[in-house]
């Protein structure tokens, strides 16, 4: 009977005994913040855009006739002016190259057209480093034709 008290007793004891040593006096830590810092609301975003095209043209009344891919390039600035804190505009303006390649009757034709292809967008922020554009509008400036 005595073990049993003994052993209840210190159960009792084990519950208040701590590894670390706590101090009600001292201030309390500042907190990590998790997410990343963000720019002011104030601040748009300049930046550069390069990448290549890959295009052809499919006739939507005749499926039989059919076209090659053509590869271009674009080139450009962008921007990216903050509204909200996840919600930003970001226009921008683009050179690009678009084309196709044809087999007819008289050879082989490859035909290429320059763009000046200006897209409004409309990025909202899901994560740091992440964003989901949705295309608001796009004009397009065709030299070439």
């Amino acid at each position: 009977m005595k073990k049993i008290h003994l052993l209840a007793l210190l159960l009792l004891f084990a519950g208040s005994v701590s590894a670390q040593y706590y101090d009600p006096n001292r201030p309390p830590r500042p907190r990590a913040r998790r997410m990343a810092q963000r720019p002011p609301q104030s601040q748009v975003q300049v930046g550069l855009a390069l990448g290549i095209n890959t295009s052809n043209i499919v006739d939507a009344n005749n499926s039989y006739r059919g076209t090659g891919t053509v590869s271009g390039f674009n080139a450009g600035i962008t921007f990216d002016a903050p509204i909200a804190y996840n919600f930003s505009f970001a226009p921008e303006v683009l050179y690009s190259q678009k084309g196709y390649f044809a087999e007819t009757a008289d050879g082989n034709l490859t035909q290429r057209y320059n763009f000046i292809d200006v897209p409004l967008l409309a990025k909202f922020k899901i994560a740091p480093g992440f964003n989901m554009p949705i295309a608001v509008a796009r004009f397009e400036v065709c030299h070439g034709i």
